[in-house]
């Protein structure tokens, strides 16, 4: 009896508090006479700030660092991303699309749009070969939402190329940069506190990006899901920076920007705010499934019986301690989509009666056809279109669909001499071990390592496809040139003086083995030592891989 009292004396703690954080406020409510952008046209915010804090992000950061979070995508290069795409033509029609929704009499402070490569986290995982970590694979697929626009205190809109790619109208696309404008145009970003916050939590996206530079270039799939898994979540607790009031007056500047300037539907707001309430449905499961459930009811519980709850498959991974340690300062008072969806369309009844009904447009082509995607339809030909046609043939492939993906491969090109895409070429690679063409995977990857940006998976592949081939020196090579493009990384040593021995390289044997007993680990350098000595045969039944034997 004691136990349901206690649980009794919970729920009814949750409830309460739930209520107390659902009251929402009176001030700037629909009741008010003055629109939010009027307000703002006659009482005019000082910008000037959005200045001081770029110089202190160029100070603490580099000159190129618009915002923390931009930095810490940027640095994601690590975990297999293509961090910040250079598609002239889609960031001009962003700008144009930012421009228009600014209203006259404003002048706001210098807003850059950077676009980022976020598809690139299922990429990553993409590669991690079946059988292993399966469970976390699929974790971070539901933890990965390409479906956001995020804005930074310096003034940049990070938009995700899986937005950009996932929006079907030009309404739902609008009301997501005129939401972010908002919280630009009405400096929600003055609040000391809120701006602490808003740096603690994309810290943890540049510590998960060192984890993975560090540890995750070994080939490790658990370490580089994990290493995923604390960016992911680091960029979902940034959409929930903003409290119950900011967000409402976010959504409702933001609909007046869309519906008044832009000249768009009020649906395209409704759809975008359905996609985020799905979004964060999905995701407190997968995280729930991590870690276990962080509810108000689970928290008390604990606290007055003393027995922990159950907490998941892997309550210690770094993704729980970083949504355990800022849960209550983020989740208290930040309203869910629904709450925001419902307050929303009482205010644009009010306030807007009359864009009610109005048509939702499409993205038209050139040619005058309609067009499926924001990506698409701004830049067909450009970088940001080609990736995001190769992540959507990678995940054809692991869908088993290859008859979808090889139309890819074709429209994109199979390999081709000048690609600089390595998505592109990972999926011809994939492709071309589907048809079991081997010589043919192994050209794809070899061009995949050799592009400017950096993907572990390639060079983890084609060295584990040289040594399955004996071409040992290639191997070798290979793995010494991944150690330089991860900085030298010292884990790259045993699997090196291996492929060397077996190569015959003696002399170069010896130089990675002595360069290795420079390291102050001392299991590394026992298995440097290990990796100088000839193996015993294989067992038959036995994994002969020797990449995997030393843990690379």
């Amino acid at each position: 009896m004691a136990i349901v009292r206690y649980v009794f004396i919970a729920c009814l703690f949750a409830c309460l508090a739930t209520s107390a954080f659902a009251s929402p406020s009176n001030a700037g409510s629909p009741d008010s006479v003055a629109k939010h952008w009027t307000e703002l046209r006659d009482h005019p915010i000082d910008y000037s700030r959005f200045e001081e804090r770029r110089k202190e992000l160029a100070k603490e950061n580099g000159p190129k660092a618009t915002g923390v979070l931009a930095l810490g995508f940027a640095n994601r290069v690590e975990l297999g991303s293509y961090p910040v795409i250079e598609d002239p033509k889609l960031k001009a029609a962003l700008e144009a699309y930012v421009a228009k929704l600014i209203p006259p009499g404003i002048t706001p402070p210098h807003i850059e749009v950077i676009v980022v490569d976020d598809l690139g986290i299922r990429f990553s995982l993409a590669t991690v070969a079946p059988g292993q970590d399966d469970a976390l694979e699929l974790l971070t697929e539901r933890l990965s939402s390409d479906y956001y626009v995020q804005s930074t205190e310096g003034a940049g809109l990070i938009v995700s190329l899986g937005t950009l790619h996932a929006t079907k109208t030009p309404d739902e696309l609008n009301f997501l940069l005129a939401h972010e404008i908002s919280h630009i145009l009405l400096d929600h970003f003055r609040s000391e506190e809120r701006e602490k916050t808003f740096r603690q939590i994309a810290s943890l996206g540049l510590v998960a990006a060192a984890v993975a530079g560090r540890q995750g270039s070994n080939g490790s799939a658990r370490t580089a899901v994990a290493a995923t898994l604390g960016a992911v979540v680091a960029s979902h607790l940034l959409e929930r920076q903003w409290d119950r009031d900011q967000e409402r007056e976010a959504d409702e500047m933001g609909s007046e920007l869309l519906v008044e300037f832009g000249h768009y539907s009020p649906d395209g707001a409704y759809h975008a705010l359905t996609e985020i309430d799905g979004e964060e449905k999905r995701q407190a499961k997968a995280l729930d499934e991590l870690c276990g459930p962080e509810d108000a009811g689970t928290r008390i519980l604990e606290t007055l019986i003393g027995v922990k709850q159950q907490h998941g498959r892997d309550p210690n991974n770094p993704a729980c301690a970083v949504r355990k340690d800022l849960f209550a300062d983020l989740f208290k008072n930040h309203p869910t989509a629904a709450d925001r969806l419902a307050n929303l369309k009482a205010y644009q009844a009010k306030v807007y009666p009359d864009a009610q009904g109005r048509d939702v447009t499409v993205f038209i082509d050139s040619h005058g056809r309609p067009v499926d995607n924001f990506v698409a339809f701004a830049s067909p030909d450009g970088d940001a279109n080609r990736l995001a046609e190769a992540y959507e043939g990678l995940d054809d492939v692991r869908d088993h669909n290859l008859t979808a993906a090889r139309a890819i491969v074709h429209k994109l090109g199979d390999c081709r001499a000048k690609e600089t895409l390595a998505p592109v070429l990972m999926l011809g690679t994939a492709v071309a071990l589907a048809d079991g063409k081997r010589a043919a995977a192994i050209k794809c990857l070899k061009r995949a390592t050799e592009v400017a940006q950096f993907y572990p998976e390639a060079f983890q592949l084609l060295a584990q496809m040289y040594e399955d081939d004996k071409r040992w020196a290639d191997a070798a090579d290979l793995i010494q040139n991944w150690q330089i493009r991860a900085g030298y990384a010292p884990e790259f040593y045993p699997r090196l003086i291996a492929d060397l021995r077996q190569a015959g390289k003696k002399d170069d044997m010896q130089s990675a083995l002595d360069s290795c007993r420079q390291v102050s680990d001392a299991n590394l350098v026992a298995a440097c030592e290990a990796a100088a000595v000839p193996q015993p045969p294989a067992s038959p039944g036995d994994a002969a891989t020797p990449g995997a034997s030393h843990g690379i």
